[in-house]
């Protein structure tokens, strides 16, 4: 069984690209795609610290849904930027879009290195 350090950073290298662009696509802002990420990382890595991994049968499902949440309150104002600033103004029209709208494309790219 892998330790949980080990399981940490193997999700993490296969999730974090998809998780990154849906968390720009619903953000539209690099920023606070990766502050997003970054709650959402840190999370997994206190549950699995507490529990164990065992039990999570797909861990880019289960971190999916807490980028979901996450983006969802930022978007409905509930989660605040601890500098204070503002939440984040979007539109929560089509959460479950798969598409990519071409004018994210440019933020994408400089996101993910492209």
């Amino acid at each position: 069984m892998l330790s949980n350090e080990s399981y940490f950073n193997g999700v993490y290298e296969q999730t974090y690209r998809p998780l990154l662009r849906y968390a720009v696509l619903k953000l539209s802002n690099p920023l606070d795609a990766e502050e997003a990420l970054q709650n959402v990382y840190m999370r997994f890595f206190r549950r699995i610290a507490a529990r164990g991994h065992a039990d999570i049968g797909d861990p880019g499902a289960f971190l999916h849904r807490l980028l979901r949440h996450d983006v969802m309150r930022r978007c409905n104002g509930v989660a605040v930027p601890e500098d204070g600033r503002a939440a984040v103004a979007c539109d929560p029209q089509g959460w479950e879009e798969d598409t990519e709208p071409a004018r994210y494309t440019d933020c994408m790219l400089y996101v993910l290195g492209g």
